[in-house]
């Protein structure tokens, strides 16, 4: 399905899993987590987790509907460039369950100052304009 970001979850072994990336300070793409080998209670809560790059950590609350949890993305979930970790923690009653490490690479994004401004104001077409005017 288009909009989001879609990943298989197994929770009774750790396999290779395919990172998510995410342009940051962006939270447009819910991300969805489908369990493929665990049944999510229907009581259950879920809580996400997100380790940063620069050692911070943020946390929210995920939907579960069905066997899937839904996390919303919030931008201080990937503000910081570089490989963040990201894990979903299912709760119900007195048991939790936590997810393996999912690898998240935060993407630069270049409307949010990710590279340095430009230090020449009219670029290469203003430049050439006079010479394309006087042709």
């Amino acid at each position: 399905m288009a909009n989001r970001i879609e990943r298989d979850v197994y929770v009774l072994q750790e396999r290779v899993r395919n990172p998510i990336e995410y342009v940051r300070l962006t939270n447009a793409l819910p991300i969805v987590f489908n369990f493929r080998d665990y049944d999510i209670p229907s009581s259950a809560t879920a809580d996400i987790f997100v380790m940063l790059p620069d050692g911070t950590g943020t946390e929210t609350a995920g939907t579960i509907s069905e066997n899937t949890v839904t996390v919303d993305a919030q931008k201080t979930m990937f503000s910081v460039l570089g490989w963040a970790v990201m894990q979903v923690k299912i709760s119900s009653g007195e048991d939790d369950l936590v997810t393996f490490e999912q690898p998240v690479y935060v993407k630069e994004n270049i409307t949010e100052g990710d590279y340095p401004p430009s230090q020449n104001t009219g670029g290469v077409f203003d430049e050439a304009q006079p010479a394309l005017e006087n042709a």
